[in-house]
């Protein structure tokens, strides 16, 4: 990944950089995520729909989150 990573920066008009799940955590900042599933591989969002059984993670990542009562901006 970290190859491709850099394939497509060195030729693409638009950079990607290559973050962890925890990064990733810190873009919600305090914003409640769905307490069952956290920050996970994509590909374990909804593992029980798929009908492929178990999956290997996929190097993406993605959560959900609401924001509290009250709470300004996001």
């Amino acid at each position: 990944m970290t190859q491709a990573v850099r394939l497509w920066n060195d030729r693409g008009s638009v950079h990607m950089t290559l973050r962890s799940s925890e990064d990733a955590l810190r873009f919600f900042g305090s914003l409640d995520l769905a307490a069952a599933l956290g920050v996970v591989s994509c590909l374990r969002w909804r593992p029980d729909v798929t009908g492929f059984g178990d999956l290997p993670d996929a190097p993406h990542f993605c959560s959900i989150a609401r924001k509290q009562n009250g709470a300004a901006g996001a």
